[in-house]
């Protein structure tokens, strides 16, 4: 029986085999970061701006939202998002419901409103009730809206914005 000889590889590295083997392992680890931060852009560059849902699944129910302006300057806007459902969780509503949304100013701002992906502002310059906005029962549906706000003079302390749904 033959005896298996180890072969020994002697490999002698010089200094530019040195510097070739450091520049690889440094790049790959850069590649590794890379590809973390590529793979987190949807989770770096989402927008801090948070969708406040308000479900309507009765008739005859109130909601309201308060948007601070307090915190804006002359000339500066400010935008603010929110939606109205037919559903929560999985209860949709049974029958087509209407609402109104009615906004209360202040004499330091100006207002537009937008409904879904429509350029189409929903204020007129008198008018602050928006009326007849209709929830298909069955299915569920949400009309997201958009609000900017130009602040026209700087805005007092605790002033604010309000924004009531009634169905």
């Amino acid at each position: 029986m033959k005896k298996k000889t180890k072969k020994k590889i002697n490999i002698d590295f010089n200094n530019q085999d040195k510097a070739l083997l450091g520049t690889f392992v440094a790049l790959i680890i850069l590649v590794a970061i890379l590809g973390t931060v590529v793979l987190n852009l949807d989770e770096i560059t989402k927008d801090d701006k948070e969708i406040l849902t308000i479900p309507v699944l009765e008739k005859h129910s109130d909601s309201e939202i308060g948007i601070e302006v307090a915190d804006m300057e002359e000339g500066s806007t400010k935008e603010y998002i929110f939606a109205v459902s037919n559903f929560k969780d999985k209860k949709v509503l049974d029958t087509n419901t209407l609402y109104d949304i009615d906004i209360t100013p202040t004499e330091n701002t100006e207002i537009k409103v937008y409904k879904n992906e429509s350029s189409d502002n929903l204020i007129t310059e008198n008018d602050l009730l928006i009326e007849n906005n209709e929830l298909k029962s069955k299915e569920k549906i949400t009309d997201t809206y958009k609000v900017v706000i130009k602040a026209i003079k700087t805005p007092k302390d605790k002033e604010k914005i309000t924004i009531k749904i009634h169905s």
